[in-house]
């Protein structure tokens, strides 16, 4: 019990000091954004005390990891928004951070890619995302995969310092298929870090590094004759420090339907050991036409099955689609997506952030507009927009964080 008091008391401090950088910082409001209604909706057996007990460890001993992993759409694969998190969570107390967390070449793949790290590769590669439903790919948690046949290929990852946040690491985990173990995979920077590597699994090669390093320069070689492929799913880049690792997963035009089409991703969403995980979906479901309410719920409530098979103690945060336009209106199915998800956390013991609702409702993506927040297309948000959707939905996961510390301290 002593230590327990102990260790609310630490974390009481420690909310103190942010309540105090944050009057100073001076965040800028809005008048049409529904801040009374920024809170986290928690059904009874939702799980969410055991992400805030961990937290409050975190914070309070400076040990241990938390892992947190956000699975979206285009808003997340640019991640304007996830970084935002990121940066937000790993700046909430000294030593918050715990590495960049799962990452997917994008670059190599030809789309657009987050600009906190950069991308090269030599080789023909091809790709295949989990949106092309008539390409036949197995697919993991990234939800897209890039294959070469090449003899040999190379692909280097260098990572950028945001928000005072530098980004180097200890341990590199990189996913891949090698079709009858015909490849082998080299880390080119030995000559600077001296490395101990690991096979965590026939599917995933590690290596623990005794100094860090914000690039890695891997090389796949090719060791028989013929045109066997190189598969890549993702690399996680982490560290052995105590701290937040926030990964984040996105393909551009993912619906719900599109994250069931990866085989493998409850296996690699498991590596993740994540302790929170959340679900940024439902804009491209409710895009199309006709929108049928039952068969999103359906195929969400499969989803949300596969993630409790394989992560059964880990807390489900989900997220309501914003208001977006339709051919020039105000997109009501965006509603019905609301509905349906607030329908499935009551059900499934999972948690909502009703970001529809803090927006302003239907019709607030126009005001959001008209004030530099979204993009002309009216569906996707400016990078001062997904900045801003981070600072809300940060705030309402740490609002629930000290009402959950303030009701511990009273017992």
């Amino acid at each position: 019990m002593r230590s327990h008091k102990i260790i609310l008391f630490f974390v009481f401090c420690a909310m103190q000091v942010r309540a105090q950088t944050e009057i100073s910082n001076g965040q800028k409001t809005y008048d049409f954004i529904n801040y009374a209604a920024n809170n986290l909706h928690m059904p009874d057996d939702a799980k969410m005390p055991s992400f805030y007990t961990k937290l409050a460890h975190l914070v309070a001993i400076g040990d241990k990891q938390i892992n947190i992993v956000h699975i979206g759409d285009s808003h997340i694969q640019a991640d304007f928004f996830s970084n935002r998190m990121r940066s937000l969570f790993q700046n909430y107390f000294i030593g918050g951070n715990g590495g960049r967390g799962f990452v997917f070449p994008y670059t190599i793949a030809r789309t657009n890619n987050p600009s906190n790290y950069k991308v090269k590769y030599t080789g023909s590669w091809q790709a295949c995302r989990n949106i092309e439903i008539n390409k036949t790919c197995t697919l993991g948690l990234a939800g897209m995969i890039v294959t070469t046949s090449d003899s040999e290929a190379s692909f280097k990852l260098s990572s950028a310092t945001f928000d005072n946040i530098i980004y180097d690491y200890t341990r590199i985990r990189i996913f891949y298929n090698s079709e009858e173990d015909s490849h082998n995979i080299e880390l080119e920077n030995i000559g600077t870090v001296q490395v101990e590597e690991v096979n965590e699994s026939p599917s995933v090669k590690e290596w623990i590094l005794s100094g860090a390093t914000n690039e890695v320069d891997i090389r796949i070689k090719r060791l028989v004759p013929g045109n066997t492929i190189f598969t890549l799913y993702g690399i996680a880049l982490e560290t052995e420090d105590p701290g937040i690792i926030y990964h984040a997963v996105g393909v551009n035009g993912a619906q719900v339907t599109s994250f069931l089409r990866c085989e493998l991703f409850e296996e690699q969403l498991q590596k993740l050991d994540p302790d929170l995980i959340i679900i940024s979906l439902g804009t491209n479901d409710a895009y199309g036409n006709p929108f049928d309410e039952n068969v999103f719920k359906a195929n969400y409530l499969t989803l949300l099955n596969r993630i409790k098979k394989a992560n059964p103690g880990a807390p489900i945060l989900l997220t309501t689609p914003g208001d977006c336009y339709k051919s020039k209106v105000p997109n009501k199915n965006n509603l019905k997506a609301r509905e349906t998800i607030y329908e499935l956390a009551n059900e499934q013991q999972c948690n909502v952030w009703d970001f529809f609702t803090v927006m302003g409702g239907l019709g607030s993506m126009q005001t959001w507009k008209n004030n530099g927040l979204a993009a002309a297309d009216r569906v996707h948000h400016t990078k001062a927009g997904y900045e801003l959707q981070g600072n809300l939905m940060f705030d309402a996961l740490i609002k629930g964080f000290e009402n959950y510390i303030g009701a511990r301290g009273q017992r």
